[in-house]
């Protein structure tokens, strides 16, 4: 529950593009889901918080277009390059 507070900011851009590379077998591999829409990425982000937020507040449609729009450039390293 901790860490969901910590990566509410970013969490709509983790489910966008993942984390990791695609050949890791790390712990905190995610693939990336860059055909889900704003919506959907707000209901699954909901989701989360009811089953392990402790009350947090929702997400709304507005907060996703934010962290959306400010996400990280989508470059991935090669295998070679980490």
């Amino acid at each position: 529950p901790q860490r969901l507070k910590q990566i509410r900011e970013d969490i709509a851009c983790l489910i966008r593009q993942g984390r990791g590379r695609e050949d890791s077998l790390a712990f905190h591999y995610m693939p990336a889901h860059p055909q889900l829409s704003e919506v959907q990425i707000m209901h699954i982000t909901n989701y989360l918080l009811s089953q392990w937020g402790e009350n947090e507040v929702s997400y709304n449609l507005k907060e996703v277009r934010i962290q959306l729009e400010s996400c990280p450039s989508q470059t991935r390293k090669s295998a070679k390059g980490s």
